[in-house]
């Protein structure tokens, strides 16, 4: 059995699906940028649009649950359905894969004077998003129960089919409300033998709240912020005007204009420049106005300040090196000048002497004994000079300094003979006159005494010629073992000061002075040669008893 419905039925469906058209409608022209919009300020921008599907990203997951009425208007068999059921409710819950498409749950129940129905169904669910409604239309099948009174119920085939329109109230951050939403329900139902298969079309309407899991969040307005660098110029110096938009949507393009009180600017994308020849000092600021194409009134900054500057005059420095120089000797003159336009012209002047160069080096020759002050002036282009001064101190002529004293001829080590007539180099002396032989290697051109000595104790025949020996066998030890020259070592005897040999060196232009001592007329004995001792044979073991 299948339902149409009445006439009020009609008209009520009828002027409810306008009321939503028109509402749609409304909102899409504002979102094309037609709509009216209030002029942007400074410090809080106005939005300019209502954002539209390609801005809102609503939450994947939405439930539903409201009022529901129901008009099943049709007959079981000889059974007279309500044609009227108000007494019900609906649910729903959503998932959407994106910001269009997803798959819905949908229930119901309703109870009349006569019957009950309820359905439950499953099936895809498609919306069209916007920041103030969201309009949807969803298709549905499952099962629906019908339960006439007095003939039991049955759980039968069922199938939704229809659409409605979401409205989001600017206070409540989880909550939107569904204004209507209207289905057409076709069921069959089997309650054979007792009756014949009924196939019923009804119409539900229903109404509620919808939640909404991630808070709804007001549309975000565009804005953008402009910014200059460098603040700070002089005439004729460009500067980059740099805006950064922000909340546009990304698949418009955005395009901008300028217009400064102070230069020329040139550019139409984010960024520009500020061509500032013809702009005398002073403060100034740039605005820019940036728009998508569907708003009607740009949004615009003009924070960007910044300042054209006055040519400043050049700088100096000077300075002297050396600062300290003596009588005809000259001094360099550095000038260190600096201009932010042009170049620079160098001159000098001195209270003393005279300077020479016109760049930013120069010298100072011809100063006498006293201070000469010296000064750097630079000129611009502009005929604006800057000074600085520096001194240079002339040194009055001293004396020549004494002449060095002539080297002298210094003991530097002696060595010990520790037995009594004994003239050997023990190997303690050794060790003594290795450093000897060091410092004569280090010192080619020095040359050295031995004077050798015999003790108060050591008479008679056996000291005659004890202290000669002494010195000739230490020099034996340089000359034979450490390789020194002969013609180097000078040997000498002295008196009875001990058992030893004094060692003394002579530098280079030197003369040994010490007194009493007396040339050695003995040569130097040779290197004693090596002695080879023969290998001792063993005898051959003697054969083994038989």
């Amino acid at each position: 059995m299948s339902f149409r419905p009445s006439g009020v039925l009609s008209r009520i469906l009828l002027a409810t699906l306008t009321a939503s058209f028109c509402v749609v409608s409304a909102l899409a022209q504002d979102a094309s940028g037609t709509a009216t919009t209030q002029p942007t300020q400074p410090t809080a921008p106005a939005v300019n649009r209502s954002m539209s599907s390609d801005d809102y990203v609503p939450d994947k997951w939405e439930f539903f649950g409201g009022y529901s009425w129901i008009a099943p208007k049709g007959r079981v068999g000889d059974f007279q359905l309500d044609k009227s059921i108000d007494k019900g409710f609906a649910l729903s819950g959503a998932y959407y894969v994106n910001k269009y498409l997803g798959g819905e749950v949908l229930g119901s129940y309703h109870t009349g004077d006569r019957e009950s129905m309820s359905s439950i169904t499953v099936g895809p669910i498609v919306r069209y998003p916007m920041a103030g409604v969201s309009p949807f239309i969803h298709a549905t099948i499952g099962g629906s129960h019908l339960s006439p009174a007095g003939l039991g119920g049955n759980w039968g085939f069922g199938t939704a089919m229809g659409g409605g329109l979401d409205l989001a109230v600017p206070s409540w951050t989880h909550f939107k409300i569904r204004l209507i939403q209207a289905d057409y329900l076709y069921s069959h139902h089997n309650f054979f033998p007792i009756l014949p298969r009924p196939n019923l079309g009804s119409v539900q309407l229903s109404a509620g709240i919808v939640y909404t899991a991630v808070p709804i969040t007001p549309p975000i307005p565009p804005t953008v912020a402009c910014a200059v660098n460098p603040t700070e110029v002089f005439p004729g110096e460009l500067i980059n005007v740099t805006v950064t938009p922000a909340n546009f949507n990304p698949k418009r393009t955005v395009t901008y204009t300028y217009q400064a009180n102070g230069g020329k600017v040139t550019g139409t994308g984010p960024t520009a420049t500020i061509d500032t020849t013809n702009a005398a000092p002073g403060s100034y600021n740039v605005t820019s106005a940036a728009t998508d194409g569907h708003m009607k009134v740009p949004v615009s900054c003009t924070a960007a300040a910044y300042t054209v500057k006055e040519w400043p005059g050049p700088q100096v420095s000077c300075s002297a090196n050396p600062t300290e120089i003596d009588p005809g000797q000259t001094a360099a003159i550095t000038a260190n000048g600096s201009t932010v336009k042009g170049e620079l012209k160098y001159s000098y002047t001195a209270t003393e002497g005279t300077v020479q160069g016109n760049g930013p080096n120069a010298t100072l020759s011809g100063a006498t004994p006293g201070t000469a002050n010296i000064t750097c002036t630079v000129t611009d282009d502009r005929g604006k000079t800057a000074s600085a001064q520096t001194s240079v101190t002339v040194r009055a002529p001293v004396a020549p300094p004494p002449p060095p004293p002539p080297p002298q001829s210094s003991k530097i080590n002696e060595i010990a003979f520790n037995k009594p007539y004994s003239p050997r180099v023990d190997n303690t002396a050794k060790a003594i006159l290795d450093d000897v032989a060091l410092r004569l290697q280090r010192e080619p051109d020095s040359k050295a005494v031995v004077v050798g000595e015999t003790d108060a104790k050591e008479t008679g025949k056996r000291a005659k010629n004890l202290a000669a020996t002494r010195a000739v066998n230490t020099k034996a030890y340089l000359v034979n073992e450490k390789g020194i020259d002969p013609s180097r070592i000078e040997t000498r005897t002295d008196g009875t000061a001990g058992a030893k040999s004094e060692i003394w060196i002579v530098p280079n232009g030197a003369t040994f002075t010490q007194p009493d001592t007396t040339v050695v007329d003995l040569p130097t004995p040779k290197p004693a040669p090596v002695r080879r001792h023969r290998a001792h044979k063993k005898a051959a073991p003697k054969p083994p008893a038989q």
